[in-house]
């Protein structure tokens, strides 16, 4: 793999968001707060980075926004506004930090807009 850049540990992006990657695809590189549990299922495993884009589930009165991403499990954080918007047209997009990721950084889509991005973790 001549092309894998394992040395982007902790890598800064000059980007506000997190990419929407159910529209612009992914590049070809690269405790709800504690990976501690998605880095014990890594052993042997060198680098890894986790980039999608997955539907949220939202609750008003708690201003809750809950997502599941493969390998990472379900994960839900608060958004400091409401959001008025009908089930299932959320969407959550996130890629992780750290050559093993120990956190991830979070944009919260509506119609394909950003709204809200946050971090977690070691990001």
């Amino acid at each position: 793999m001549s092309d894998c850049n394992c040395n982007q540990n902790n890598a800064s992006s000059n980007e506000e968001h997190v990419p929407n990657y159910a529209v612009e695809g992914f590049a070809s590189s690269t405790s709800p707060d504690n990976f501690d549990d998605v880095r014990a299922q890594l052993v042997g495993v060198d680098a890894m980075a986790i980039q999608a884009c997955v539907t949220g589930t939202y609750n008003p009165s708690k201003h809750q926004l809950c997502f599941k991403v493969p390998v990472i499990g379900t994960k839900c954080i608060t958004i400091p506004s409401n959001i008025p918007l009908p089930a299932g047209a959320v969407k959550v997009c996130l890629t992780t930090c750290g050559t093993i990721p120990c956190g991830a950084k979070v944009t919260v889509y509506l119609n394909n807009s950003p709204v809200y991005t946050t971090k977690f973790g070691c990001c």
